[in-house]
């Protein structure tokens, strides 16, 4: 039962870390982006809600990380099951970016998408870039 409370602990801070780290990420890419395409979307992709939004978001894929490892319903192929999974989830995300409703008046509109769908990605990226730190380590 400690064991058991230990992995997801370990997942829980590898998914808050990832998630953070992703935040900061996106964040730095929206003031690249904005700062060399001359536009400005802070009111819109505001950044706390990105830094919550990707946090939340990869704690969450961390608890089903953890859920299906548990289960191990497909043993040894549970990581590469997962990635893909993650990966599905995150591309079937940016559909929800194109037609936005952005307010009334926002300049160069169609510049958007292009701000926000490599952050939908980076959440992915993060966590498998931070998994080696959190994986168990086995005795060989």
């Amino acid at each position: 039962m400690m064991k058991m409370k230990m992995k997801m602990k370990r997942n829980l801070i590898h998914g808050a870390l990832a998630g953070l780290l992703a935040g900061l990420v996106s964040i730095a890419y929206q003031m690249i982006y904005s700062a060399n395409m001359l536009v400005d979307f802070s009111a819109i992709a505001m950044p706390l809600m990105i830094l919550i939004s990707t946090t939340l978001g990869t704690v969450i894929a961390s608890l089903g990380y953890w859920l299906l490892k548990r289960l191990n319903w497909f043993g040894s192929k549970t990581d590469l099951l997962f990635s893909l999974l993650f990966f599905a989830l995150s591309f079937v995300s940016i559909y929800s970016t194109f037609g936005a409703p952005l307010p009334k008046g926002t300049l160069h509109s169609e510049l958007f998408a292009g701000l926000v769908i490599p952050m939908h990605f980076f959440p992915l990226m993060l966590w498998l870039l931070m998994k080696p730190v959190f994986e168990e380590k086995t005795a060989k």
